[in-house]
Order: structure tokens, then C-alpha cells, then sequence
């Protein structure tokens, strides 16, 4: 086996990268992450340098870790702002810092990618001893692994990597009928809040339509439009380009669930999921008119009856929300690896985060008594 170190998917055959991709994260996709790169939404502008950790054997492609030299930690969404103010009260550099996540994307899916019939516990730790090696070349600070699978855990704390906890509001399929027998199974105050927000969507007159895959790269300009406006309302910074959505919109049509609201004909609203495996993971959402509860029906209630309907088992809406919650969404963990230098600073991280655990701890065990019976 060869190691070989990457700085762009584009170096790298697409047919052997096919052979990596997992059946429930669109988002380590050659099409996606390729879309990323050649539209110009990494680099010097974001910060985002990749570095693409690879196994071959002969010819062939066996495992891959995609890594990033980050300049800053925008775009994360495992907020290490703290961290880095206390490198450098310390004196010392926290930046560059080595991360492997899926640029502006908070999904929770493998990070070190292999084939089936590959050993992965072998091929983690030979990658992992590369990306450790390098980091210690380029005099990076840390390295961090992040919305990791549940699965990958064990192989990361072999490795010396702390575990740390976190949280999202996920939509979990408890072999629901219909959205009726979603509704019945919440506290009733939460399934009349529900009725009473679709009800008087209703009187709204919109049509509200899920876009046919033939048709999803037509709306490729218009969600660029929303995203845009989603991205002034925040305060937030337009990372991705136009021509992202173009490519991806072309390129993974066949996995794109898109619902748009028209008024009087004229598209005013639409939010972007991706569907692979027995996964729906929400993205992005806007709208260039105020309704109210337009919101809910398109982000939420309209997924979640597409995954009854499809029978997926798992809906991740993206990051932040408790009034997900209201909407039968319940806290859940996710999780990332970090490895830190042995000094002070990486006791005390080491300690913050098995502080924050037990909080977290706490949240998750009274999840499902928030929304359900």
C-alpha cells in the first residue's frame, strides 16, 4: 500500500473515487466535492486549502481522508473561536490547523473513506499517522475530525484523539404510516400547533410543488438568489458561489429533493435537501416574501412527509434550532475528534471538553420527553 498526498479532488480519477463513496452522505461525493473546488468556493478567499490524504494498492484506490489547511474556522459549525483566542494569549499560533469536514456543510458522515473490502481500522491508522506527520511539518496546531460517524469513534481514540460531544435536532422515522401517525405521536399541544400552522398556510393560495429531477437545474439561479438573501439577513458571509449551485444542480439532480412555492406563478420560496441511502439532510432555505409558517412547511413538515413516504430514517435539518423541537425534532448527538499537542492549553481543552459532555448528556436524555408522549 502507497500513501499519496492530494491538494485537489480534480487530480484524482472520478472513476476511483466512485469506489469510496458512502450510501448515506452525499457530501463526499466526487460530484460535491469536486463542485466545491472547481467553482472557486475554496481557496484563499474562504480559507479552505484542501488536502487529500489517499491509500492505493497498485492502481487502485483503497481509502481517502479529505483534510483542509484551515486559515480560520469559519464554516465549521464545531466552534473552537474560544481555542483559538487562548492560543494566542498563550503566544502561540493556532492558525493554520488541520480539519477534516465537509466545508459549510454540518452533516454527520464517515471522514476516513474506504472500500468494502478494505481493513479500515489498518487504513486509519496508517492515515492517520500521515496527516499527524504532516502536521507536524507544516507546524499546524491541531487536527480536527468533525460530525464524525458514530462508528469512526473507537478508531479515532486509539489514536490519541479526544472525543468531542455535540448536538443537532434531528427528525428520526419510527416506522410512521403517514404524517397523521407522526402528529399522534407528539404531546398534543405540539400536534394542534402543527394543524393550526398548516391550516393557515392554506390560505395563503400558494403552490407548493417538489421540483421533478429534469427540472432541478432550471432553479439552480434562483436558490443562488436565496441563498444570497438568507445570507444578508444573517449577517453571515456567501461562501459558495453561483456556479456551485449550477454544478451541483446538474450533477446531482438524482439526489436532490427541492420544494419550491410559487404565488401567482412567480417562484418566491424554496429549500434545498439531499437525499442518499435512508438519509434526507436539509441545507439551504430562503424566500424573497414574508409568510408566515411558510417557513415550517417548507424546512420541515414537507421533508418529513417525504421520508415517511420513502421510508428514510433519519432527517438532519442542519444545524441549530430548538424551536425544531415544537416540530417533532429532537436533540441528538454528534460528534468530533480532535488530537492536541501535549502542553497546558491541551489539558485544559481536554477538560472543557468532558465539562461540556455532561451537559450535553443531560439534554439528550430528555430529548424525546420534549416533543413526545
Amino acid at each position: 500500500m502507497q500513501v499519496k498526498l492530494f491538494h485537489s479532488i480534480l487530480e484524482i480519477p472520478e472513476k476511483n473515487w466512485k469506489s469510496l463513496e458512502p450510501n448515506n452522505f452525499p457530501f463526499a461525493s466526487y460530484s460535491f466535492l469536486s463542485s466545491l473546488e472547481s467553482s472557486q468556493s475554496l481557496g484563499k478567499r474562504t480559507g479552505w486549502y484542501p488536502l487529500i490524504f489517499t491509500v492505493w494498492d497498485n492502481k487502485s484506490l483503497i481509502a481517502a481522508s479529505v483534510l483542509y489547511l484551515r486559515t480560520n474556522s469559519y464554516g465549521e459549525y464545531i466552534f473552537d473561536w474560544a481555542w483559538a483566542e487562548a492560543w494566542q494569549r498563550y503566544g502561540l499560533s493556532y492558525y493554520p490547523k488541520l480539519t477534516a469536514a465537509v466545508p459549510f456543510t454540518p452533516a454527520t458522515g464517515p471522514k476516513i473513506l474506504c472500500n468494502e473490502n478494505s481493513d479500515k481500522e489498518g487504513i486509519s491508522t496508517l492515515i492517520l499517522d500521515e496527516v499527524k506527520t504532516f502536521m507536524e511539518k507544516e507546524k499546524a496546531s491541531t487536527i480536527h475530525f468533525l460530525f464524525i460517524s458514530e462508528d469512526e469513534i473507537s478508531l479515532f481514540k486509539k489514536a490519541g484523539y479526544e472525543i468531542r460531544k455535540s448536538y443537532q435536532f434531528h427528525w428520526k422515522n419510527r416506522d410512521y404510516s403517514d404524517f397523521n401517525d407522526f402528529l399522534m405521536a407528539l404531546k398534543q399541544k405540539k400536534r394542534k400547533e402543527i394543524r393550526r400552522e398548516r391550516k393557515l398556510l392554506l390560505s395563503e393560495n400558494l403552490k407548493i410543488k417538489q421540483i421533478k429531477e429534469d427540472d432541478i437545474p432550471d432553479y439552480a439561479d434562483f436558490m443562488y438568489e436565496l441563498y444570497l438573501s438568507t445570507i444578508d439577513k444573517k449577517w453571515s458571509s456567501d461562501y459558495l458561489t453561483k456556479e456551485f449551485f449550477t454544478q451541483v444542480f446538474n450533477s446531482m439532480k438524482n439526489e436532490i429533493v427541492l420544494f419550491v412555492a410559487f404565488k401567482n406563478d412567480s417562484p418566491i420560496a424554496a429549500t434545498l435537501n439531499f437525499h442518499k441511502g435512508d438519509t434526507l439532510f436539509g441545507r439551504y432555505w430562503g424566500c424573497i416574501e414574508e409568510i408566515p409558517n411558510l417557513h415550517f412547511e417548507l424546512c420541515y413538515y414537507l421533508p418529513i412527509e417525504y421520508c415517511i413516504k420513502n421510508k428514510l430514517r433519519l432527517f438532519e435539518a442542519g444545524a441549530q434550532g430548538e424551536h425544531k423541537i415544537q416540530r417533532g425534532f429532537i436533540p441528538s448527538y454528534t460528534y468530533s475528534a480532535h488530537f492536541i499537542p501535549k502542553h497546558e492549553l491541551g489539558e485544559a481543552v481536554k477538560s472543557y471538553i468532558h465539562r461540556e459532555a455532561s451537559q450535553i448528556d443531560r439534554l439528550i436524555d430528555q430529548g424525546p420527553s420534549m416533543a413526545y408522549k
